[in-house]
């Protein structure tokens, strides 16, 4: 399939750009709470931390990336404190989904939330003693 569309000429020619792993973060304990820092390794740095956070989320600016992480973020973890892999997993998604610019980057933000709230519903309803009122039997 590969081989096919590199072989594709003209406008519609389209080569997909080289692999990179996503960006990774890792939830450290504060005096007022958790906070999520970058995972700077022989492979990451600082540089290339920014970078890929920022084509995770279609922009070019750090504020707008920010602000979509953090909502993408609190829209899959509400009332609770987001953990390290909950973290990684939206910006491998994000990752993974690459989009080109803003309006993109919100919308695949709203396809990862309604994905995953869609899985952990099915998840729900598939509990063994879930009844039809959608509770467990007491």
């Amino acid at each position: 399939m590969l081989s096919e569309l590199q072989a594709v000429s003209g406008p519609d020619a389209r080569v997909p750009p080289p692999s990179r792993p996503a960006p990774r973060v890792t939830l450290v304990q504060t005096d007022t709470g958790h906070a999520i820092k970058p995972h700077i390794d022989e492979v990451a740095d600082q540089d290339r931390f920014r970078d890929g956070v920022l084509d995770a989320f279609g922009t070019v600016d750090e504020i707008v990336a920010e602000s979509l992480f953090e909502q993408l973020v609190n829209g899959l973890s509400p009332n609770q404190p987001v953990d390290s892999a909950t973290a990684n997993l939206v910006l491998a998604l994000m990752h993974s989904l690459g989009p080109k610019d803003v309006i993109e980057g919100m919308l695949a933000c709203q396809m990862n939330v309604t994905h995953i709230a869609g899985m952990d519903a099915a998840r729900r309803a598939l509990h063994l003693d879930q009844t039809r009122a959608g509770g467990r039997p007491i």
